[in-house]
């Protein structure tokens, strides 16, 4: 019955990165996770079940990448892609999975040795439990374009209580990893009120006044920011190019046509700011930064910012740049992309090796042909006038830090967030992910976000915790205009 319990918490654990609907069932989770604990007869096997609690709560947090199947942008067979995927997915989670491992160990050390401090220490036991994972995570994940990190924050426990207004003040004070430290310690609250059967004491803390005043308190020194008035139009691109329309025969010719007149029909409406999808490449289309610059300046005449993302190729690598052409001062500036994951942007080692050893050579060539981005040159903003908005690239939201790494580079409260998910069919489940942990970090820093996207739809976060859609002016085959006014 013991194995029994430590499988049911891993898969509650699981649940909650799946859907917002299971986002209550982390207090089970927990309770049961400290339960299995508090019974377990050995290390080993609190060893092999927090091993199993880890992998399965990460495979939860990792189950987004299903929606990459059937990868059309390999020349793997669809028996190949499912086992690639699936040897990604059960490797990812397992080496993220190892951070609840340790957490594990050290709540059996404190259960049986100083157990009267457990609900204080186990907070914190977690929270470093799920950080160490993201590390260990990066470990696997490692390949020519990454470094070792803590940044990936799929699967965390906190996202559960992103969408929860009740819980705004906690990802106010510390973010994605504020909200995973208050989902422990609420859930080992809960795991004592359950094991003792005895509610009057909690009745009493928070009727007697001190829980209120503590809320109240709370709500006062950690509140949400309101939304800042910036004066700005910002309309966003959002465009409807399939892997499989781009690696079509006149699909980039199609795409070129599309951008440039979306742009232009975006101007029309005199915006403050006009951002395209992550990887657009109307620099490319244009003929480069300088031609770019000379074409929207004689077609567009006002004082627009437009803003631009593309692939730049180096000898064996390339990068993903955004470029931003401010029409006021005729000038452009550009930023690289400082942290990619292994889903179209690199392929990680342990994968390079596999697909060799197995004869995929070929493959594996032809892959890494497009697959080789690495960390650009430009990693700050040194040249940007200082009321530019910040941007961030595509996934750099997956990071728990993607946000917080503008607030000390921008003084703008906006920021661009440049989106492509043209490698995905239809993920649901990143979406949610996504939207919790951008939610939790707009909060956190008080930055406003709007994001374009490619195969997906453009939103608003606010630092209030709203996540709004603009309003559409324009839609036609391969573009949406949406027009948000800030």
């Amino acid at each position: 019955m013991r194995w029994v319990v430590w499988l049911l918490a891993g898969l509650l654990f699981g649940l909650v990165s799946v859907s917002q609907l299971f986002w209550w069932l982390v207090l089970p989770a927990f309770v049961l996770f400290i339960y299995a604990i508090s019974k377990a007869a050995s290390w080993r096997e609190v060893i092999i079940g927090g091993l199993l609690v880890g992998t399965l709560k990460c495979l939860g947090g990792y189950s987004f990448i299903w929606a990459a199947y059937p990868m059309a942008w390999v020349s793997l067979g669809p028996i190949s892609q499912f086992i690639f995927i699936f040897i990604y997915w059960l490797s990812t989670a397992a080496a993220m999975g190892l951070g609840v491992v340790v957490a594990a160990a050290a709540a059996f050390f404190v259960w049986g040795n100083h157990q009267k401090y457990f609900l204080l220490v186990f907070p914190v036991i977690w929270l470093l439990g799920e950080i160490l994972g993201s590390f260990t995570a990066s470990v696997i994940l490692l390949g020519p374009g990454s470094y070792l990190n803590i940044n990936i924050g799929h699967g965390y426990a906190g996202l559960a209580l992103a969408n929860i207004s009740l819980f705004y003040p906690f990802a106010s004070l510390g973010g994605v990893q504020g909200l995973t430290f208050v989902a422990a310690f609420i859930g080992t609250l809960t795991y004592f009120v359950w094991t003792h059967r005895n509610w009057s004491w909690l009745k009493k803390v928070f009727w007697s006044g001190y829980g209120i005043a503590a809320l109240l308190v709370l709500y006062a020194v950690f509140p949400t920011a309101p939304v800042s008035e910036m004066g700005k139009k910002v309309i966003a691109i959002d465009t409807k190019f399939s892997t499989s329309l781009l690696n079509s025969s006149g699909g980039e010719k199609i795409k070129a046509r599309e951008e440039v007149g979306a742009v232009l029909a975006a101007a029309k409406t005199a915006p403050t700011i006009i951002l395209l999808p992550e990887d657009a490449r109307l620099t490319d289309y244009l003929g480069g930064e300088e031609k770019a610059l000379a074409f929207l300046d004689s077609k567009i005449n006002s004082n627009t910012l437009i803003v631009d993302s593309m692939r730049v190729d180096e000898e064996d690598s390339a990068t993903l740049r955004a470029v931003y052409y401010d029409l006021e001062d005729s000038a452009v500036y550009t930023t690289d992309k400082q942290f990619l994951t292994p889903q179209g942007e690199y392929i990680s080692y342990p994968f390079i090796w596999a697909l060799r050893l197995f004869g995929h050579d070929r493959e594996i060539d032809h892959i890494l042909q497009n697959q080789n981005y690495k960390p650009g040159k430009i990693t700050d903003y040194q040249q940007f006038p200082a009321d530019l908005p910040g941007f961030m690239f595509c996934f750099e939201s997956s990071s728990v830090f993607g946000l917080s790494r503008l607030v000390d580079l921008r003084e703008s409260p906006l920021v661009l967030h440049a989106v492509s998910h043209s490698r995905f069919n239809d993920p649901h489940i990143l979406h949610f992910q996504l939207d919790s942990m951008i939610r939790a970090q707009a909060i956190y820093t008080k930055k406003s976000v709007v994001s374009a996207n490619n195969m997906a739809n453009s939103k608003f976060y606010g630092p209030d915790g709203r996540i709004v859609k603009g309003e559409v002016i324009l839609s036609t085959e391969f573009f949406d205009l949406i027009e948000y006014n800030l």
